[in-house]
């Protein structure tokens, strides 16, 4: 067994493990299987009097019957496996002698499986539209002396998710007033140019860049939040009012800017 009508291609670099490759039986791309004995041990395909069988055992002298127990076992292959279903039939027997059962149709047995393409790893936004609201400073804090940049009004804050496990989570924010922007702080509409407006860090203190609405890998600015949890995923953040050298400070009155992200799993 397996015996006849398909044949099966040992895979270099896997010891025992075979791919379907002529024949009416079919496999999966990027997928294997074995046979494994009674102890979990693989055993190769012949020849013992067939081209296309597997040596299992002895027959026991004397004996009219005959037990055997083991397993066949599907192994990955390749870096990427395809969706798909594969199927092939097995006759056990006597080498050379006799079926298991009397004759083929008897002693031929069908096994098939199915490779599924995996569920899509998410994410749901549980406060998908906020406002924060940075405290009210005077001017003369965000007024820059000495050609220094200025800080202040550090507002924490998050982006709260429900995550399924199972992807490499990344994300890119971008000013949706001004989605061209690469620079690391949001600009007031009519502001362009002005080295002032909201800057963004990240839980770790790291300072972000924005980018553009996009989800591809390597997409510009986007940065990795980790691996996805079965369950609260939440991204701490921190905004807080930034002045350039170079800049006059705000004028009197609301500063309002506006942020975007996009998820990415990867």
């Amino acid at each position: 067994m397996p015996d006849g009508a398909w044949a099966a291609t040992a895979v270099q670099g896997l010891t025992n493990v075979y791919q379907v490759s002529s024949g009416d039986a079919t496999g999966v791309s990027g997928i294997g299987f074995r046979f494994l004995d009674a102890s979990g041990n693989s055993v190769p395909f012949g020849p013992v009097g067939y081209a296309n069988a597997v040596d299992m055992s002895d027959a026991p002298q004397g004996q009219t019957s005959f037990h055997w127990s083991g397993a066949i076992e599907l192994v990955k292959t390749a870096d990427k496996v395809s969706a798909g279903t594969g199927s092939m039939w097995l006759i056990t027997g006597v080498a050379g002698q006799v079926y298991g059962n009397e004759n083929q149709a008897k002693t031929k047995w069908t096994y098939s499986y199915t490779i599924s393409k995996p569920a899509v790893t998410t994410c749901t936004v549980t406060n998908p539209t906020q406002s924060v609201t940075l405290p009210t400073v005077s001017r003369q804090a965000l007024t820059s002396r000495d050609g220094k940049w200025m800080y202040a009004g550090d507002t924490p804050f998050s982006i709260d998710l429900n995550c399924s496990k199972g992807a490499h989570l990344y994300m890119v924010m971008t000013d949706a007033i001004n989605p061209q922007s690469r620079i690391s702080y949001l600009v007031q509409r009519g502001e362009w140019g002005k080295w002032r407006g909201i800057q963004i860090k990240r839980g770790d203190g790291t300072l972000q860049n924005f980018g553009p609405d996009a989800s591809a890998a390597g997409t510009e600015n986007q940065f990795l939040i980790g691996d996805t949890p079965d369950g609260v995923l939440k991204i701490p953040l921190l905004a807080r009012y930034v002045v350039g050298p170079m800049a006059e400070p705000f004028p009197p009155g609301p500063i309002e800017v506006s942020m975007t992200f996009t998820l990415s799993y990867q």
